[in-house]
């Protein structure tokens, strides 16, 4: 008869491994936590109306916000209501031009609002046509993607950042919508 050898698993080495590892997991949980404060709610306002779309300019400086009701509000990083201007339409899509001089208000059209004078610089608009997409660069041109009312066509516009069309092309026609990507400087375009 063969006696066995009773296993041992309080041994010095195992209780080392369990006390390694459960040291690494500890360590491992608190590196990946956020320093308390990190994150916090600076402000917060309510909405008279229904919210459509919202942006923060690229450096942090102003949150917009459009309604259903064409009402843009932008404040400051403070919660504080630097311009506030009424559209006829609703607001669909909002977005800060790179140096966040101005936002773009996307409706039926898209205008360029300037925000320290509290004015709109130019508007955007083609008849039978409307803005699908548009996308700003980091120089201050701008890019539109316009998709017609009556037919399949789509047409690409390049402008400055006055609203000039710099250049223009006819896209393919689809059924449904352009995804496109676009570099920071608006050279290339993929679609």
């Amino acid at each position: 008869m063969v006696k066995r050898k009773k296993l041992n698993w309080f041994n010095t080495y195992n209780i080392f491994v369990i006390l390694f590892l459960l040291g690494l997991s500890i360590f491992f949980s608190f590196s990946f936590m956020l320093p308390k404060g990190h994150i916090s709610l600076c402000w917060a306002k309510e909405s008279p109306a229904f919210i459509n779309a919202e942006a923060i300019s690229n450096f942090g400086k102003y949150v917009a916000v459009g309604t259903n009701l064409g009402l843009l509000t932008v404040y400051d990083s403070d919660g504080k209501v630097i311009l506030e201007k009424l559209f006829k339409e609703p607001i669909l899509d909002l977005k800060f031009s790179y140096d966040e001089s101005h936002i773009y208000v996307k409706t039926y059209s898209v205008y360029a609002v300037n925000i320290k004078k509290n004015s709109v610089s130019w508007e955007k608009f083609l008849k039978n046509i409307y803005v699908s997409d548009f996308f700003p660069f980091k120089d201050g041109n701008l890019g539109f993607i316009f998709t017609s009312k009556t037919d399949l066509s789509n047409l690409y516009i390049h402008t400055d950042y006055r609203g000039r069309n710099i250049k223009q092309f006819k896209l393919p026609e689809v059924y449904g919508t352009f995804k496109i990507n676009a570099s920071q400087n608006g050279k290339y375009l993929l679609f």
